[in-house]
């Protein structure tokens, strides 16, 4: 796991297992996850830049960072859908 992945293990904690699962078999949310980290490291640039686009910065990637929240939420929701749904025996 990349230093960017980190960042969403800390905002969903709870999730940790199953973000660790998703991150190794799941290309598009392992980049999904790397995208947050990278957010997550704009803001904290941003929050001590003292350049005066630095308030507008911030408030753009803490959105950012919503909306990619949003994403990684629907996906684990997707992925614990299929996992919990019954599985069908397969004929021999």
């Amino acid at each position: 796991m990349s230093d960017m992945t980190c960042y969403i293990l800390k905002s969903f904690p709870e999730n940790a297992l199953q973000i660790r699962h998703l991150i190794l078999k799941n290309s598009n949310f392992r980049s999904l996850c790397e995208d947050y980290g990278k957010c997550a490291e704009a803001i904290k640039y941003w929050d001590q830049s003292k350049k005066p686009s630095a308030k507008a910065k911030v408030e753009e990637y803490r959105y950012l960072c919503k909306e990619l929240e949003k994403e990684v939420l629907q996906t684990l929701q997707h992925s614990q859908e299929s996992y919990d749904k019954p599985r069908q025996p397969k004929d021999h």
